[in-house]
């Protein structure tokens, strides 16, 4: 998806995502966007950098990745979290 709008339109449409990748930067992911993604059974990956202060775990996301994001990480993280 594009933006978090499309996101939420395809959540909401009941097609099955296998995760959310997500910019944790963004205003619009937020506490309520990751527990409507997690009501939905799509597992939430943020992409954070090292000023990021919130803990996403704690919030229910399923994984942080880091920046720089390479590759590796994100196969890893999906195949520990996607459906």
């Amino acid at each position: 998806c594009v933006s978090i709008e499309d996101g939420q339109a395809g959540a909401a449409s009941g097609r099955r995502f296998s995760a959310a990748l997500v910019d944790g930067s963004l205003p619009a992911v937020d506490r309520d966007l990751i527990a409507r993604l997690h009501e939905l059974d799509i597992p939430t990956l943020v992409v954070v950098d090292a000023a990021d202060r919130v803990d996403w775990l704690q919030i229910g996301a399923a994984s942080t990745l880091s920046v720089p994001l390479t590759r590796s990480h994100l196969r890893d993280a999906l195949e520990r979290h996607a459906a």
